[in-house]
């Protein structure tokens, strides 16, 4: 008799939440192109550590999520710049965020752009897929952007293009790069080089969105004390509605995914439980990405908020999984044995799974699917702790 033991990755996907840090964005005038990140602004103060917020869900197919970041007014200090949905400049770019960056005695400001990769933000995190190097919130594949549920709030019901992969999220509130207790990343050889690439400026209704928070006193951190009114938007400029998102109550409100995680058994048929090892955060939160080896009986199992067709890749994955996805009666809706690692960029990953509608998906280590006779229509128990 055997039991997996499944290790609760997810609480909420979907609809869910995602909480995460602010970001620094961008302060440049709206240009074709610019050759490299700018420095635009430079400041004898750090600025404030990065408030908790939650995202709102992304309005429609095809926004990318620019996380927010605290910008300076020479009549007022530094101001809140909310996180927001914008739509990109062309099809196959993202963004790469500004950040404050200590250089000679002063808090430069490295103005964000937006280009075919993402390059060099600081190491902040950003939160939302921007975790310090790279982006994970989603990807370009085929003209239409995938969002990573597992980062973002995305209405599933609305937009298909989907997958799910865990992210790595390092707790961290800093905002500045260097000086006295900022973050030390340095850009890698590849970020040198991209950063000397062609880049396209902040939109029309990035600078709009700027110039919206800037206007608002509330925004300034004189005068909110480093708790801005307004720390999200689902859409640049829209202050007020629906789409606004206020100030979590403390720091110690963030998740870095929204994720929860808890002991727990999948029980296909009548078995036997056994042991559950004890884990720590930073595997819980990398999920089984980067493992090398998972010993049988053992898994992972991802919840999401309502039913819907969620396809999952193997990005940076070091091992082979059995993938099964079941609906809210923990019905096996479909199955993806001896799933493959990609071994290749992020953008030639292909997705497997999410033609059926499901609630769970469960990653086993190859032979499970086989050695259990686990079949598509079968019910699996859960009994989760």
């Amino acid at each position: 008799m055997h039991t997996f033991h499944i290790r609760r990755a997810l609480q909420s996907l979907g609809l869910s939440t995602c909480f995460a840090l602010a970001a620094l964005l961008l302060a440049i005038p709206a240009t074709s192109s610019t050759a490299s990140a700018q420095v635009v602004l430079s400041v004898t103060v750090a600025p404030p550590v990065l408030p908790v917020y939650t995202q709102p869900v992304c309005p429609g197919d095809g926004y990318l999520w620019t996380p927010g970041y605290w910008s300076y007014s020479d009549d007022g200090g530094y101001f809140w710049v909310p996180g927001t949905w914008v739509e990109p400049p062309q099809v196959g770019f993202l963004w790469t965020p500004g950040y404050w960056g200590w250089s000679n005695g002063a808090y430069l400001w490295n103005a964000g752009y937006w280009g075919p990769e993402v390059g060099f933000y600081g190491g902040i995190n950003y939160g939302f897929g921007y975790v310090g190097t790279g982006y994970y919130g989603g990807r370009w594949t085929d003209g239409h952007f995938y969002y990573n549920t597992r980062v973002n709030n995305v209405n599933v019901r609305v937009i298909h293009n989907t997958y799910a992969r865990t992210v790595v999220v390092h707790d961290s509130h800093v905002s500045y790069n260097g000086g006295h207790g900022g973050v030390s990343a340095r850009p890698t050889a590849a970020q040198e080089r991209f950063a000397h690439d062609n880049h396209t400026a902040p939109t029309a209704v990035q600078e709009q969105h700027v110039s919206a928070a800037r206007s608002d006193r509330s925004q300034f951190a004189s005068v909110n004390h480093g708790r801005p009114s307004v720390v999200a938007t689902a859409r640049p400029g829209e202050f007020h509605g629906a789409g606004v998102v206020q100030t979590k109550a403390s720091a110690s409100d963030r998740i870095g995914n929204s994720r929860t995680e808890t002991k727990s058994e999948a029980r296909p048929r009548s078995e036997t439980p056994a042991r559950s090892e004890s884990k720590t955060e930073a595997e819980r939160q990398f999920g089984l990405m980067e493992r090398t080896s998972l010993p049988q009986g053992r898994g992972m199992l991802f919840i999401h908020d309502q039913p819907g067709q969620y396809p999952y890749w193997m990005y940076d994955c070091k091992i082979g999984l059995d993938i099964i996805w079941m609906d809210q009666s923990h019905r096996i809706a479909e199955m993806s044995p001896n799933t493959p690692p990609c071994k290749g960029k992020s953008t030639t990953c292909p997705n497997f799974g999410g033609r059926e509608t499901s609630v769970y998906v469960l990653e086993l280590p190859v032979g499970s699917i086989k050695g259990h006779q686990l079949a598509v229509g079968q019910v699996v128990n859960f009994n989760l702790q």
